[in-house]
């Protein structure tokens, strides 16, 4: 596949407050993607999975995100707790801190971050509107308390020790700004950048998230997907914010302006049932980064749309179709030739999860299945695994 060069030249004064940096202008590699069922041999060495331990302090109805750090993995669920178990056998470790209203407690997560030494671990608290700092031993550090509503934050990553860049969630303008991004300063107190504006789409009376993870870390800084936008972007810790990628999908992509063929409220369920409809990729979703790949996901990863890998080196784009049946993507998954759900990304790694379901699923699979397949680890853990334990992890690793 050859890589193209488009020029994009981005009006970006009117995106950013006086203290930002602007998009540098020059030609940007464009991307188009295969089909490719090679892609997991060809690019990953080795894989490795187990069933995370389950008892009383760590039940994990959901995993909102996961991040493999020093031989320990942490993981946050969607009631809220964040949790620690052994890299290399899913062992439950501790817990960091607890919710509640004392003062070493937080009230909710938003998200949570490491510091450059990885020797802490700031909580965003959506609901005191503060970052709590915890040692990874799980004790609380100290609060830096914010002047400003983290309320509509979706996610967050460490650009610095002392800014963090947020995604916000689309909402009424007079709950929130009307900005998807922006770099919060810790030592000011205030944004030092906000940028990617909503327009021309607006809701009233709610908020919705416009992707679940729409930045990850990399080398020197932070990549990055706008709202309903088809390039790839990187916001160094100077805060200089360059297109790195065009996208180039085989079919169109639900882009901001396409927002005007959906008749009701505007939310990803929307956006998926408009997707689905008129034959577009839907806006884009998650995002992760290892030494190697950028790999992309849509709204409707699982049920349309697949998932889109980008070789950091060849430049090359790949793309593995999303099954119909759930017996296929089983078989797909065993052969080595599709992923489970993906969320986390290292250096080295792409993590990624089984459900109670998807364990379900596996388990008849095999039970009618004679086929001896490529990942054996994985048909012999799913072999051991409890349907009513906690969800299993897959590693695949460079």
């Amino acid at each position: 596949m050859k890589l193209k060069f488009v020029t994009l030249i981005l009006g970006i004064l009117s995106l950013y407050s006086c203290k930002g940096q602007e998009v540098i202008s020059e030609p940007i590699p464009e991307v188009s993607f295969s089909d490719s069922r090679s892609f997991i041999k060809d690019h990953f060495r080795t894989f490795h999975c187990f069933q995370l331990e389950l008892n009383d302090e760590c039940a994990i109805p959901e995993i909102r995100s996961i991040q493999d750090v020093n031989g320990e993995l942490y993981v946050l669920t969607n009631n809220d707790l964040l949790l620690v178990f052994n890299r290399t056998n899913g062992r439950y470790i501790r817990k960091i801190g607890s919710r509640g209203e004392g003062p070493a407690e937080y009230l909710s997560i938003k998200d949570f971050f490491f510091t450059q030494d990885q020797n802490q671990i700031g909580i965003v608290d959506g609901m005191a509107g503060s970052i709590k700092y915890y040692s990874t031993a799980g004790k609380f550090d100290h609060e830096v308390k914010l002047d400003k509503s983290l309320a509509f934050v979706q996610s967050s990553e460490a650009l610095s020790d002392d800014q963090l860049l947020f995604s916000n969630e689309v909402a009424d303008p007079s709950y929130s700004g009307q900005n998807a991004f922006m770099v919060f300063d810790l030592k000011q107190k205030n944004a030092v950048l906000d940028f990617d504006n909503f327009n021309p789409v607006q809701v009233k009376g709610y908020s919705t998230p416009f992707a679940r993870k729409p930045s990850t870390r990399s080398s020197g800084g932070i990549t990055f997907f706008k709202f309903l936008n088809d390039t790839i972007f990187h916001i160094s810790k100077d805060d200089v914010v360059s297109p790195i990628y065009k996208l180039k999908f085989n079919m169109p992509l639900f882009t901001r302006e396409k927002a005007k063929d959906i008749d009701e409220a505007f939310t990803q369920g929307s956006m998926f049932e408009v997707s689905m409809k008129k034959g577009y990729v839907s806006g884009l979703d998650k995002i992760y980064e290892t030494r190697e790949l950028i790999a992309l996901f849509p709204f409707s990863a699982p049920y349309k749309d697949g998932t889109y890998f980008i070789d950091k080196k060849s430049g090359k784009g790949y793309h593995i179709q999303a099954p119909l049946e759930p017996n296929v993507q089983c078989k797909n998954i065993l052969e080595l030739t599709d992923f489970p759900d993906f969320l986390g990304s290292r250096d080295d790694e792409l993590i990624c999860v089984m459900t109670q379901k998807n364990i379900a699923e596996m388990k008849t699979f095999l039970r009618k299945s004679s086929m001896t397949y490529s990942f054996k680890e994985l048909e012999t853990v799913v072999d051991r695994a409890d349907i009513e334990g906690n969800p299993i992890l897959v590693f695949y690793e460079h």
